[in-house]
């Protein structure tokens, strides 16, 4: 409990080591003030320590339970642009000249969000697909739903890789010319080169 000196702005004879960071009662807002000081009359902030807690301006904020400042609910605006589907995943398409396309995917088509209002669609779904994978490489952007296997450089849309045949394809033997010669052992004296000078019977598979 301050004494009334140390209300009326005298120093604590044993200088505390905590002070608090918020004060537990908000005092309003009080906009029409000096910034210097607290919008509390003489009286009040002689004898009650005047209202420190007062704000002179905020945006973005509100009081939580406890009294405390904090920065209220909600999210800026990411995009302008209106999507036809909820959207299922995001990617972060970082390219070589250090610009990131935002990449949206949703239940039937992949769009590039421009960040300027305006969208360009990348893959119309084929019927059946589902969520997709992304992976850039490089000014490439390789993707996959689980049906359509697609990449895209910026502009346009190719496919990715060949187009599976229909049926399995066989291997058919057909035999032709004359025999060869048979494989047989040979058997001969070789030198290892080892430092005790002797040879040593080595088998090889050899034309006979």
């Amino acid at each position: 409990m301050p004494s009334a000196l140390e209300i009326a702005g005298s120093r604590s004879v044993k200088a505390t080591r905590f002070a608090p960071i918020f004060i537990n009662r908000p005092y309003g807002i009080y906009t029409n003030r000096n910034p210097l000081r607290d919008p509390s009359e003489t009286a009040f902030e002689r004898f009650y320590g005047g209202r420190p807690g007062a704000l002179i301006a905020g945006q973005n904020v509100e009081l939580t339970n406890k009294l405390t400042l904090a920065r209220r609910a909600g999210v800026s605006q990411f995009s302008a642009v209106t999507y036809p589907d909820a959207p299922d995943t995001f990617y972060a398409f970082r390219k070589q000249d250090a610009t990131i396309k935002v990449i949206v995917d949703t239940t039937t088509a992949v769009y590039a969000d421009n960040q300027n209002g305006t969208k360009t669609t990348i893959l119309t779904k084929t019927v059946g697909a589902g969520q997709s994978y992304f992976q850039g490489v490089g000014n490439t952007l390789y993707f996959g739903d689980g049906i359509d296997l697609k990449k895209w450089d910026g502009t346009n849309t190719w496919n990715w890789g060949s187009t599976a045949p229909l049926a399995a394809p066989g291997v058919t033997i057909t035999p032709s010319g004359s025999s060869a010669v048979l494989w047989a052992g040979q058997h001969g004296l070789f030198d290892d080169g080892l430092a005790d000078g002797f040879q040593r019977q080595h088998s090889a598979a050899c034309f006979g």
